[in-house]
């Protein structure tokens, strides 16, 4: 009986330290994105996303990255669907998380653009997909 309740209480004790040690991972992940997008670092962008969809989409767009990079910030913008190139985000914050029916985070993200011609920058609301994956954060945008 003994024995029992020290493996129960090993298991469910790293059981709890594993979510909370990932919650802050989770966190820090996003800070360095948005960190990332910020400073126009289009390689760490790119090393941020999954695995998986990275390459699936980097090969569905011919290794093309510059495209990868500016539809990977869909979104929208005074209620219609809008779609910031990479280069042309001035700013990119972080808003909220949220959950899918399915579990899955949802990371809002809020970017203004570069101004043009004196007029004020308008919000883009963009959000991506955070899975994490064989120990591994990393984003999904929309697919195809």
């Amino acid at each position: 009986m003994i024995r029992f309740l020290v493996i129960f209480i090993v298991l469910t004790g790293n059981t709890l330290f594993a979510q909370e040690h990932t919650e802050q991972d989770r966190m820090d992940f996003i800070i360095e994105f948005t960190e990332a997008v910020n400073d126009h670092d289009s390689k760490k962008v790119i090393k941020m996303m999954n695995k998986t969809y990275r390459k699936n989409q980097i090969r569905f767009l011919k290794g093309n990255k510059e495209q990868f990079l500016n539809e990977l910030f869909s979104g929208y913008k005074n209620g219609e669907f809008y779609n910031v190139k990479f280069d042309e985000i001035y700013e990119c914050l972080f808003s909220e998380l949220s959950e899918d029916q399915d579990g899955n985070t949802i990371c809002y993200f809020i970017l203004t653009e570069q101004e043009f011609d004196g007029e004020e920058a308008e919000e883009i609301y963009v959000d991506l997909l955070l899975i994490f994956k064989k120990r591994k954060w990393g984003f999904v945008g929309a697919s195809g």
